[in-house]
């Protein structure tokens, strides 16, 4: 995950909010499709110490793609089980 994050913030201003919030959307949406706890939890606290951003709006952003992915998918018939 670190590359991940070294990857995604190349080329980017992180002093620029609308950049900040793209990179962070970026880590959120790899981080979603990962099913290791461990790696999830100490990117978002890493994210959360590096940009001061409160752990639970990165989880709550996280929980939320989810669930729009889920309705999503449920609408055009893709569910996965």
């Amino acid at each position: 995950m670190e590359f991940k994050l070294f990857y995604h913030q190349k080329n980017k201003n992180l002093k620029n909010t609308n950049e900040l919030v793209s990179f962070v959307k970026e880590i959120l949406n790899s981080l979603k499709n990962t099913n290791d706890n461990l790696t999830k939890e100490l990117t978002l606290k890493k994210l959360s110490d590096d940009y001061d951003i409160p752990i639970d709006i990165l989880k709550n952003e996280i929980n939320f793609e989810k669930t729009k992915e889920i309705i999503n998918n449920k609408q055009y018939g893709k569910e996965r089980f």
